[in-house]
């Protein structure tokens, strides 16, 4: 007869994830966090906490387009996006997660 401790850690067993698999789910989690109608707000706190509870951050350039790319849905961002690429087309500044 399994004693509780012994059901819980085949349980445990069963449902553990590889350090691949965390990675994966942690970057899909990212990836799903979009930006709902016009609240930045919100979107920011959301991706900053996802951020915070990856163990490895992608990179500032996988960073920059999944911002970027949520960032071109909102309608108050537009004139602010168009300066943005503006900057880069024409007087050759790179493209920054950070100056996002």
């Amino acid at each position: 007869m399994l004693k509780g401790r012994q059901i819980a850690f085949m349980v445990y067993q069963h449902y553990s994830l590889t350090e691949s698999e965390g990675a994966v789910l942690q970057f899909e989690d990212l990836m799903n966090v979009a930006l709902v109608g016009e609240n930045v707000r919100g979107f920011l706190n959301v991706w900053e906490d996802t951020l915070l509870g990856m163990k490895q951050v992608p990179s500032e350039d996988i960073l920059h387009d999944l911002f970027r790319q949520q960032l071109l849905k909102a309608e108050t961002f537009k004139p602010l996006m168009a300066l943005y690429h503006q900057g880069i087309t024409q007087r050759g500044l790179p493209k920054s997660y950070e100056r996002l």
